[in-house]
């Protein structure tokens, strides 16, 4: 009987646990994601400098699909180990081949710069931009010019914390 009891009370703390543990889940802040959509085709010096400005916001370089030149994961995994030897040392960014990301964002032109909130953003949860203009000009962009309060606020947190002692 002290068994069953024990059980049952085992059984209910933990039930309560994950309740509270959704709970608290509920309470997180939203995740952000940076993203930096680039090409093989881009010139090296322009990837080489967006791959290092990604190192050091935590930002994610997205190909749309792999290496140019060879057209298979070997070659976009040359391509990658490349950029990120020449670039930054210990402290690559972290790199995606995301197709969808392309569809997500509407991007049509490289580079394009995104900070999404969430990682399937409504419409008002995102800020792009595309041009020659560099990471850091980007974020300028979205703390300047977002419609989003919540963009621009993580935008200025993001630039701050990576390029104001630079």
């Amino acid at each position: 009987m002290k068994t069953k009891i024990a059980l049952a009370f085992c059984f209910a703390l933990a039930t309560f646990a994950a309740g509270a543990q959704s709970l608290a889940d509920s309470f997180k802040p939203p995740m952000w994601a940076s993203y930096v959509f680039v090409s093989s085709a881009m010139p090296r010096a322009a990837v080489l400098q967006l791959a290092k400005e990604a190192s050091l916001t935590k930002s994610t370089l997205v190909l749309r699909g792999f290496e140019e030149k060879t057209g298979t994961l070997d070659g976009a995994k040359a391509y990658v180990a490349d950029i990120n030897a020449n670039c930054c040392g210990k402290s690559p960014p972290s790199w995606t081949i995301h197709p969808k990301l392309y569809e997500t964002f509407g991007i049509k032109f490289t580079p394009a710069f995104v900070l999404a909130k969430e990682i399937n953003p409504s419409s008002n949860d995102f800020a792009l931009v595309s041009g020659d203009i560099g990471l850091p000009n980007a974020l300028k962009f979205f703390a300047q010019r977002s419609t989003n309060s919540e963009v621009k606020t993580k935008a200025s947190e993001i630039y701050t914390k990576s390029f104001s002692s630079n």
